[in-house]
């Protein structure tokens, strides 16, 4: 039986957060591996994407994990 799993994105960028809430997400190299293997360890897997506008994070979860 194949595995049900749940998808979620938080995306913030230029048009919807002022530079105070963006520069509370710029990770460094370090925090960026740290919160990948996080949630690749507990949750279902991660993906982090960075740039000089925008931050997004796209996580997976499994049927069990979803409430």
């Amino acid at each position: 039986m194949s595995e049900i799993r749940k998808y979620c994105c938080v995306s913030v960028n230029f048009r919807n957060a002022d530079i105070s809430i963006r520069k509370q997400l710029a990770f460094t190299e370090e925090q960026k591996r740290k919160l990948i293997s996080e949630f690749n360890d507990k949750e279902g897997g991660c993906v982090l994407i960075c740039t000089c506008n925008r931050t997004e994070i796209y996580c997976f979860e499994t049927a069990d994990r979803i409430t």
